[in-house]
């Protein structure tokens, strides 16, 4: 039996068997689960064919890759061969095959390992990779080598507005980065702060503007986050000139004058305001007037600069979001809803607050944005009082409880807190009874009864009602030595023995103590499904029961389990009348999973355009099998809540997918100021999902604003004609452009 040996982005490793086939992704419902960034839901299968081990990838956003090459189609795997999804790294041990082996389709095997191919218009193409692991620094020389690093001399922000980062090691010496609100540092696309390089996780770190301070936090990178040389294990208030090192890479903090120095700050002690800076001397002068010249030189550049929606490190900030008067109501409450929606990673519950406030303040008694705003305000404080316990489990884990006790069942987080109560509670109640064994046999029974009681409170929660009271015909024999006397009733937990005679010393002839019941001990309800009400719908719809529940497989992404329900249900003679039903969902199935995978493909290769076309004609199959013909035949306006509550897997990740992939490939059309190819994708992505924040804003703020711009200099019909290249449905543009032409006389 083949063993898959699976690395994880943190370094370390976990194995896998598998007969006959496995499957890979971030959705549940995989054989194999792998939750972090880079992998698809359904992202890539395993399965051997006769002794060979084989990988076929299943239509994921970003390729597998085998030796440095992605594949196309089902590969044989050698002996020494190496798997990449997202940010893992994958080997087969046991029944591998020789390296070099020819696939199925009798192609040549894949060349050996090059990690920076050629394509045909000559330009290198870079694998996608795992994190690569750094060894830390251990040499404590070396690192307060680090930490008394002399400040550059524009560490007091000699020339920015706010704080900012500025690079101070390759290609990222020098560029700055402002920092604004919260702020993600990572390798990958997306992040507000990329740094590409093989020792930065994917999200690697966070940087918050909290009113004066900027508070930095490590994501649980695989290489860690330094500052001053010392490794960063909680958050932190950066002060002027620390020295921030992500991986490998060097930057600086940098703020305004004046200058504001950390007390007690760790990692080494603050750099003196004289190291590193120009000392009064013959070339003091001439450095500040070369400065005044290129400060004079910047403001003139920046007065004829071409406004970006948002550049590569270093360069121009992104322009301000989108004003109220801007965005209608339902664009802030798509807004909310994306970053409220835990599909695709850690809500942001700040971002998603924010903008259903903007939607209230646009109409106050919207009940959907009242019930969102209730929602989100819940989830917030609970995750606050997650993060708070988890913060205090190290070395408080009463505070800790006291925290989690505040996660109700109505929460998200109630699920994430389940087992992180389960630590705290082992560690309290191993201190308790170890303070209550001590208390006792000194026989110091005030001082035992509340750490006694501490300890029992929590041990019997998972005690039986006979292990805890005597029966009816029994009596309490806390007291009792030696055997045991007829009719007495002696607990087996000792400790708990030792709280009711401290219970008794301090409160003799007490009534019988009764086991309290604890709100963080109860068992949680179920989550809910979030697809419950279109299955039940489905369900209905359908005259047979076994083509619903076939239906109700696609709808969870289990496209093979449907199909062989609709095969298992045609051999039945006895289901005659199901059978045109039936040959017509199995039809549509292969339909979509035929368009979906060849509009997969085309997104992993950086091609949305070409996605489009079978993106589109897959969703018009999936609302028929979701909604069924009668509604899906319907105005779009009369289906439009339906398409919206009811999202199959297909509908979900083309929606992402599209949307992620359109906004990319449109900011690096942006990066070359081509504005009318950059708005063509963006608003090919708003048409799939309208609910991608950085695709709202750009659209609004780029093509919106772009086309606005063009109606109110266009003189003639020839100008105008070209407004609607960047017009966005539903803002405004289209009516306006058609005032315009009466006006202007054309045709």
């Amino acid at each position: 039996m083949p063993t898959l040996v699976i690395k994880n982005p943190d370094g370390t490793e976990q194995e896998q068997d598998f007969a006959g086939q496995l499957t890979i992704g971030r959705a549940d419902g995989n054989d194999l689960v792998l939750a972090e960034g880079g992998v698809s839901r359904k992202h890539a299968r395993f399965y051997t064919e006769g002794s060979a081990v084989m990988v076929e990838d299943t239509g994921s956003a970003n390729g597998t890759w085998v030796d440095g090459e992605k594949i196309e189609a089902p590969t044989r795997l050698g002996t020494r061969a190496q798997v990449v999804i997202g940010d893992y790294e994958i080997s087969v041990k046991g029944n591998g095959v020789r390296a070099g082996s020819k696939s199925p389709s009798g192609s040549r095997p894949k060349p050996p390992h090059n990690p920076e191919r050629q394509t045909t218009a000559g330009q290198a193409v870079k694998p996608p990779r795992a994190t690569k692991m750094v060894k830390a620094v251990q040499d404590p020389a070396a690192g307060a080598a680090l930490a008394r690093r002399s400040r550059p001399a524009s560490a007091a922000g000699g020339g920015s507005s706010g704080p900012s980062l500025r690079g101070l090691t390759g290609p990222w010496l020098n560029k700055t980065f402002p920092l604004k609100g919260t702020m993600v540092v990572g390798r990958v696309p997306g992040v507000d702060i990329q740094i590409e390089d093989d020792s930065v996780s994917r999200r690697h770190a966070e940087l918050v503007v909290q009113g004066r301070d900027v508070v930095l936090r490590d994501l649980g990178s695989a290489n860690g986050t330094n500052v001053n040389g010392a490794p960063l294990n909680e958050e932190l208030a950066l002060a002027a000139g620390d020295i921030i090192q992500f991986g490998v890479v060097e930057m600086t903090f940098e703020v305004p004058l004046p200058v504001v120095t950390r007390r007690g700050a760790r990692g080494g002690r603050a750099p003196a305001p004289d190291e590193g800076g120009e000392g009064p001397g013959e070339g003091g002068g001439k450095k500040k007037l070369i400065i005044g010249g290129v400060v004079v030189l910047t403001l003139l550049l920046a007065g004829v600069g071409v406004k970006v929606l948002m550049g590569n490190a270093g360069s121009a900030p992104p322009p301000p979001p989108p004003t109220q008067n801007e965005m209608t109501l339902d664009q802030w409450l798509e807004i909310a809803r994306s970053n409220a929606s835990p599909d695709l990673a850690e809500p942001n519950w700040d971002r998603a607050l924010e903008a259903v406030n903007k939607a209230l303040e646009l109409e106050p008694i919207h009940p959907e944005a009242n019930e969102l705003k209730r929602r989100i305000v819940k989830e917030r404080a609970c995750k606050e009082a997650f993060d708070r316990g988890v913060k205090a489990m190290r070395l408080r884990e009463d505070e800790a409880l006291e925290a989690f006790a505040k996660i109700t069942e109505d929460c998200s987080y109630f699920f994430k807190v389940k087992p992180k109560i389960k630590e705290a509670v082992e560690q309290v109640m191993k201190k308790n009874k170890e303070t209550c064994d001590t208390y006792v046999s000194n026989g110091s029974w005030k001082e035992a009864l509340p750490v006694c009681q501490k300890y029992v409170e929590f041990a019997c929660q998972d005690m039986t009602p006979e292990q805890l009271y005597p029966a009816a015909t029994q009596a309490m024999c806390i007291g009792a030595t030696g055997k045991k006397a007829r009719g007495c009733f002696m607990p087996k937990d000792k400790t708990y023995v030792k709280f009711l005679q401290a219970r008794e010393k301090n409160d003799p002839g007490a009534p019988l103590w009764r086991c309290p019941e604890l709100p963080i001990f109860r068992k949680p309800k179920p989550p809910p499904d979030l697809g419950a009400a279109a299955k039940e719908d489905i369900r209905k719809r359908s005259a047979d029961k076994e083509v619903a529940e076939a239906v109700v497989l696609y709808f969870d992404g289990k496209d093979a389990e449907a199909t062989n329900t609709l095969q298992r249900l045609l051999e039945k003679a006895e289901k005659a009348k199901a059978h045109v039903q039936a040959k017509q969902v199995q039809r549509d199935i292969a339909e979509v999973m035929g368009l979906f995978k060849e509009g997969s493909t085309e997104i992993s290769k950086g091609e949305p355009e070409r996605a489009e076309e079978p993106f589109k004609e897959a969703l018009v199959v999936d609302e028929r099998l979701v909604l069924g013909p009668e509604k899906a035949a319907l105005p779009e306006a009369e289906k439009k809540t339906d398409l919206e509550r009811f999202k199959s897997y297909v509908r979900k990740n083309i929606q992402h997918d599209m949307a992620a992939a359109c906004y990319e490939k449109g900011k690096n059309f942006m990066d070359r100021k081509d504005e009318k190819r950059a708005c063509k994708l963006w608003r090919m992505g708003f048409w799939f999902y309208k609910g991608d924040s950085n695709l709202l804003k750009a659209v609004t703020n780029v093509c919106t604003q772009k086309a606005h711009e063009m109606l109110e200099s266009s003189s003639d019909c020839q100008a105008l004609s070209r407004v609607l290249d960047y017009e966005v449905p539903g803002d405004g543009t289209k009516e306006a452009y058609e005032q315009k032409k009466i006006e202007l006389k054309c045709p």
